[in-house]
Parts: structure tokens; C-alpha cells; sequence
């Protein structure tokens, strides 16, 4: 008998999440699910209080999805929403050391934030091994403009994508998830409908994914489904096409940060020594 449920990805997102007797289940989630509700019916579900996003910090419920890298300092402050749940968010934003007051009020116009736990117990000791990993390194992009898209990782993922979409030529997609630890997720390649829209599934979004890279067979940068899952999802959605490197942000920001796809895909060039 086939399911006349539909779990697609126009409507639904899976996640992983974990049971209170350590499995791992894929859930799927009405995309306009309020995340109060969630979490309510989660707990009635048998979950309680040990379940957690598949992810190696207790009590977290949804992954961060805003950057630390190259910030002066790690400074985060957390609060309760309306559920009860801790957000974690940062306090140094762009060089800029905002109160605590500013980053919840960012928090509420953004949708930025480090992670959101179950009390803040979780969130300050998470916080606290963020602080130790930033100390060690963890968080410094090694490039020469310190920012994500100049890093050879990054263009060599680029470049790997664009290959095997097969170029402007092709009416394929190719892309990938980035999480927080700067770990690509496997590229998936969809081919696309006669018509020469787009239409590629990613499957689940890994835990603590923060973006997603895919290439486009035409030029004309993000379009407005682009838009949408980046506000939707609270995630960084680039897109590659003949017309270069564009970033959607989850505030619905549209910037151009290449204008080819040679730009974008070519080595950094290293600084010469004196």
C-alpha cells in the first residue's frame, strides 16, 4: 500500500536526533513547525531531557549557525526564549563588542546564534569548551583576506562542484553542506527538469551545518527559492554559476563575492617575503 504522506524536501526537513536509549532516529519536520512545539512534542515522544540533535554537545537541540571565525574574542552571552530553551549567542560580532542586550535583540532580527541547549547549564559549558577550542586555534581561517571564500578548502570544493555539475553547458546541480568545523559534506549531483530549472535534493541538513554550496546551469546568481531556504533554514546558501560566486544570507542579504567562476575557483596567491 503506498504512504500518501509526503516527506518531501518542499515540505519537510529530516533531522537526526537522538533517543533517550541512544538511537538515532531521522525525523521528519514540517518546515513551518513552530520549534516550541517541537521540542513539546519531542519531550511527549519519549525523548526527554537526554535527547539531542545528533551532535557531541549535551543538551543541544539545534545547531549553531552563526561564524566565530577571525573575531577578536569568543565573548557569547545566553538567554531563555519564550520555550524555556538557552540561546547562545556571540557578543563580538565583525570586530564589533556588542551588550548583552545588542545580541539578543541580533538574535531576534537575524536568527544568528552558537546553539540553542535545553538550560543554561548546557549552554555555559558548551561556551566554555567553545572559548578552549577558539584558544587553540580552532577558529583562525589561515588566508590572507580571513574570510571563507578565499580559503583554499573552499575554492578546491568549488572547483570540485562545478566539475561535476559539467559546467554552464550542463543543466545539472552539484552541491554540498559546510558545517561549523569546516568539515564538506559529500557532494550530491541532480540533473534538472527539461525546462532548465534547477532542482536538487541535499537530503537531511548534517548537524551543525551552517552552509550549503551548490552550482547553478545558468547565470542570473541565487534565485528567489535561494532566498527563501536561507531565511527559511537560517543558513548561508551560496551559489556558483557563469556569473561567479554569490552569497544569500539568512537575513536575505544577497552579496557577489566573485564575478567568475574563475575567481572563484583560483589559488590564492601567497604574499612574497621581504
Amino acid at each position: 500500500m503506498p504512504d500518501d504522506k509526503d516527506y518531501s524536501s518542499a515540505t519537510h526537513v529530516v533531522m537526526p536526533i537522538k533517543h533517550s536509549d541512544g538511537e538515532i532516529h531521522n525525523v521528519a519536520i514540517p518546515k513551518d513547525t513552530d520549534p516550541g512545539e517541537l521540542h513539546s512534542a519531542l519531550m511527549d515522544a519519549g525523548y526527554g531531557r537526554a535527547a539531542t540533535w545528533a551532535g557531541d554537545a549535551p543538551g543541544l537541540i539545534t545547531p549553531g549557525n552563526a561564524h566565530l571565525y577571525n573575531q577578536p574574542s569568543p565573548s557569547t552571552t545566553s538567554f531563555r526564549d519564550d520555550n524555556g530553551r538557552s540561546i547562545l549567542v556571540p557578543t563580538t560580532v565583525d570586530g564589533e563588542t556588542l551588550s548583552d542586550r545588542s545580541a539578543k535583540i541580533r538574535y531576534y532580527n537575524t536568527g544568528k546564534h552558537l546553539g540553542i541547549f535545553e538550560s543554561p547549564e548546557h549552554a555555559d559549558a558548551y561556551a566554555k569548551q567553545m572559548k578552549e577550542d577558539y584558544a587553540a586555534g580552532k577558529y583562525n581561517r589561515p588566508t590572507p583576506e580571513g574570510s571563507l571564500e578565499h580559503s583554499k578548502e573552499f575554492k578546491d570544493n568549488v572547483r570540485r562542484l562545478w566539475a561535476m555539475a559539467g559546467g554552464p553547458n550542463s543543466r545539472a546541480e552539484a552541491g554540498n553542506f559546510l558545517d561549523w568545523n569546516e568539515k564538506y559534506s559529500e557532494p550530491v549531483v541532480s540533473k534538472n527538469l527539461e525546462s532548465g530549472k534547477g532542482q536538487i535534493n541535499f537530503g537531511p541538513r548534517p548537524p551543525g551545518a551552517e552552509d550549503v554550496i551548490h552550482t547553478h546551469p545558468r547565470t542570473g546568481g541565487p534565485s528567489e527559492q535561494d532566498k527563501a531556504t536561507a531565511k527559511e533554514n537560517h543558513i548561508n546558501v551560496y551559489v556558483v554559476d557563469a556569473d561567479g560566486l554569490h552569497l544569500v544570507e539568512p537575513d536575505g542579504k544577497v552579496t557577489r563575492v566573485f564575478d567568475s567562476v574563475g575567481q572563484a575557483t583560483a589559488e590564492t596567491p601567497k604574499k612574497k617575503g621581504r
